[in-house]
Formats: C-alpha cells, structure tokens, sequence
C-alpha cells in the first residue's frame, strides 16, 4: 500500500500538475519557452551528471550535494533572460541567500570535499542497496537512475518555475506583495539558519562526549533538543 500511494504521489507532481498548468494557466510566450528549454536542458545534464558520478563512485548522494545549489542556477538563467527585470533579481537574491544557508549547513556535515564525487552519503541509501527489492545491482542502477537522479532532479525544477511565471509577467512593477513575500521568504531563511545553528551546536556537544566517554548531562542523554527553535516546533526548519 505504501509503495502504490509513493507511485501516485510521483505520477501527479511530475505529470499531473505540469499538465493541469500548462492547460489552465495563462500560455507561455516565446521568451518564456526559450528560458524554459534552458532549464530543462541543465536539469538533463544534472541528471546525467548525478546518475553516471553516483554510478562510477558508489556515493549516490550527488543530488544532495546539488539539491541547495541547482536552483541558484536556475533563478539567475531566467534573470538574465528577463534582462535583470527587478522582480527575478529580487527572486534570484531570495533564492541565493536560501541556497548558500543550505549549502553550508550541509557543508558542515561533510558533504563537500575536494573529491567531490566524495563525501557523506545518505545513510538511507546503504540501507536500500541491500535490501532485495534491489537486487541485482541493475535494479539499484535503474533506482539511482529514475528516483535519485531523475526525479528529485525534475522536482528542483518544477519547485523554481515560479521564475517562469515571473519572466511571463515582468512588465508589472514591483509592488506591496512582492515586498512582503521577500520579507516573509528572508524571515523564516533566518528562523531556518537558527535552527541550523542550535542543532549544529546540541549534535556537537553531544557526540563531544560521546567521543571523549565523558558522562552524559541531561540534554545529552535525552538525544533530541528540545530547546530553543526545537521547543516550538518538533521540524523548525520544515515548518519554515
């Protein structure tokens, strides 16, 4: 049952909902088509690149690596096609400043090397490879292929298209919603790099000890903050 509600769940975001815009939503100019081919021909070549690096390597954590930097990409690809309009710069900005706090968060975890075909793994993906739905290795190949590389891949593309839209309506000036949402998007990037922080600094002073075989204090011992950001909310960040 959970596997046939995943399959649903992957056919409507990347079939369905692309479907039902392009049908429904205002038509697409020549402009925005052309931007378009642009993004969807870096999204080909990022799955090609996380597919035949994961393969190769053995680290199928290539799209993670990626996943806070692909779409910095994206928003300056359609800035510049909307010639620097200052709403997708404003965009652009918003995103960058949400990629670069993802970007070294991750990076704090050893994600990022000067091998960069290295570094962190997923742990999730030791567990699938052995379990026997995967097996022969081509089953896993094909897994890496469709889901990690391709799906998550096209699913960073659908959540940016907002740009497109954007680009589509560049005449319109910049007004009181954009400010707003600029504030609200900068807010909780904000409430985000906090979370970030006191998890980072918990996470350390726990494995600290843990390292060293010094006793545990209370928090430690607990194994989960619960202090700060964490108090309010059991996923501050997927809250924000």
């Amino acid at each position: 049952m959970k596997i046939i509600t995943t399959v649903v769940l992957l056919i409507v975001t990347l079939l369905v909902v692309p479907v039902f815009s392009y049908f429904f939503a205002t038509p697409l100019g020549e402009l925005e088509w052309t931007a378009l081919n642009s993004l969807i021909t870096l999204c080909i070549i990022f799955i090609s690149y996380s597919f035949v690096v994961g393969e190769l390597s053995g680290n199928n954590s290539q799209v993670d690596k990626l996943w806070s930097l692909i779409p910095l990409a994206y928003a300056w690809v359609v800035a510049y096609y909307g010639q620097w309009n200052p709403r997708l710069v404003l965009m652009a900005i918003m995103v960058s400043l949400w990629g670069l706090r993802l970007t070294y968060n991750f990076s704090r975890h050893g994600a990022y090397t000067l091998k960069f075909w290295t570094g962190r793994e997923d742990y999730r993906c030791e567990i699938l490879r052995k379990k026997k739905e995967f097996q022969p290795r081509r089953k896993w190949s094909l897994f890496n292929l469709f889901f990690i590389s391709g799906y998550q891949n096209v699913l960073i593309l659908l959540f940016t298209l907002p740009t497109i839209i954007a680009l589509q309506f560049a005449d319109s000036p910049l007004g009181i919603i954009d400010y707003i949402a600029a504030g609200l998007m900068l807010f909780f990037i904000v409430f985000e790099t906090i979370a970030d922080q006191q998890q980072w600094e918990y996470q350390s002073n726990k494995w600290g000890l843990i390292g060293k075989k010094a006793p545990l204090d209370a928090d430690s011992k607990r194994g989960f903050l619960n202090k700060g950001l964490w108090a309010l909310s059991r996923h501050p960040n997927y809250f924000a």
